[in-house]
Order: structure tokens, then C-alpha cells, then sequence
């Protein structure tokens, strides 16, 4: 229960010790005395849980984030060969089944979809997600499952 507010206080005093340059001792205290409130009052609130700050997922996001940015520049590529003309431009448009029961999860899928150029996330509901694919290339991909599997994978949601 703890380590949510042990990990942002520590995120929050870097941040603020960084953005503010002032390294004077009654600067920092200042600062460490904000970002105390600041957290008393969202442990007041009851903000702070595993789906807002997830702690958890720090030593599966750099393996996460290699694997999409692999993703990103093959789409880059892909999108570019489009451009020129070298490859058709066939749009579409798919509904896709969310596989996923949490809401970090849903959000995370909708994110790496619209983030890899040539999709868009489009509607995301509780069932399902729409999305605009710019070829059958990228539909196909997208109907394989194989951002869901990555993004599955980071929260260990099974599909």
C-alpha cells in the first residue's frame, strides 16, 4: 500500500529539484514540504493506487518500450514506402475485442495503437476498441493480436 507514495514521493522531489534549479537548503525544503502535502492530501483522497502510479510495472516497461519502438520505426518505414507510392494505401476500419479486464490495460492497447503510425484508436469502449488501419497490412496485424500480446504481456493480462 506504500509503495505507490514512497515511489512518487521520491519521482515528485526529483521533479521538482529539477524543474525548479534552485539547490539552496530552504529551497529544497520548500520543496520536500509540497510535495509532502501534496501527497497527504492525495493519500487523504485516496488517489494513489496500483492503477494510477503502477510501481509494479517498472521492470517490464524498457522491455515494453523496445518492443513498440521496433514497432513504431517498421510502421514508420512502412507508412513512408505508402507515401511514395511504393506500396497501395487501402484504409480500414476494424473492431476489435478487448481482451483486457483492467482499465490500465485498455488505455495502454489503445495508446500503442495510435502511437504506431498508420492506425489510430478511433472509439474505445468496456468490449471493444475501433480503429482506422491505413493498409490490410496493418489490419492484419492488428487482427493477429500482436500489440494486444505486448501490451498483455507489460500488465500480465492473459487474452
Amino acid at each position: 500500500m506504500l509503495a505507490p507514495y514512497v515511489s512518487l514521493f521520491l519521482f515528485l522531489s526529483l521533479a521538482w529539484w529539477v524543474l525548479s534549479g534552485m539547490p539552496q537548503p530552504l529551497m529544497l525544503a520548500l520543496g520536500l514540504l509540497s510535495v509532502f502535502l501534496t501527497l497527504l492530501i492525495s493519500f487523504r483522497l485516496r488517489l494513489v493506487d496500483w492503477e494510477s502510479h503502477p510501481v509494479h510495472l517498472l521492470n517490464r516497461l524498457p522491455g515494453f518500450w523496445l518492443r513498440l519502438f521496433t514497432r513504431i520505426v517498421l510502421a514508420n518505414i512502412d507508412v513512408l514506402l505508402r507515401i511514395l507510392g511504393l506500396r497501395a494505401i487501402d484504409p480500414a476500419v476494424l473492431k476489435l475485442p478487448l481482451p483486457y479486464r483492467k482499465d490500465l490495460s485498455k488505455a495502454a492497447y489503445a495508446n500503442a495503437i495510435t502511437l504506431t503510425p498508420g492506425t489510430a484508436s478511433i472509439e474505445l469502449t468496456q468490449r471493444y476498441l475501433r480503429v482506422h488501419a491505413l493498409s490490410a497490412s496493418h489490419s492484419k496485424e492488428l487482427v493477429q493480436g500482436q500489440i494486444a500480446r505486448l501490451v498483455g504481456n507489460l500488465n500480465r493480462e492473459s487474452e
